[in-house]
């Protein structure tokens, strides 16, 4: 594995991210050199490591080599979604709340 850090955004709003180059040969004997399709290592850089990769056997270009070595991890898009969800009831309760409120005033 190489990698370098891509930045991406304005100077105000930058972010980072680590992207990987994986050279692997499949059990075909093909070499295959690319970055993964969908990476799960965040900002952790695994430079001259080994990894286990999972690639789609026709297609060898499109792998993941996930952190854990057995598959990427659903945790941060589900929780993204969970805090999303959760979001919107506290602005639904708030919205609720305050109709009660002015529905209760004797001008409103």
């Amino acid at each position: 594995i190489s990698s370098h850090v891509h930045y991406s955004g304005t100077r105000e709003d930058r972010s980072s991210r680590v992207v990987e180059t994986i050279e692997f040969t499949t059990d075909r004997g093909q070499t295959v050199r690319a970055n993964p399709v969908v990476s799960d290592t965040g900002t952790v850089d695994r430079s001259g490591m080994s990894v286990t990769v999972l690639h789609d056997r026709d297609r060898p270009e499109r792998f993941i080599a996930p952190q854990n070595g057995h598959g990427i991890s659903a945790r941060v898009p589900v929780m993204r979604i969970g805090f999303g969800l959760l979001f919107l009831v506290v602005i639904g309760i708030i919205v609720n709340g305050g109709r009660m409120i002015l529905g209760q005033l004797p001008f409103f």
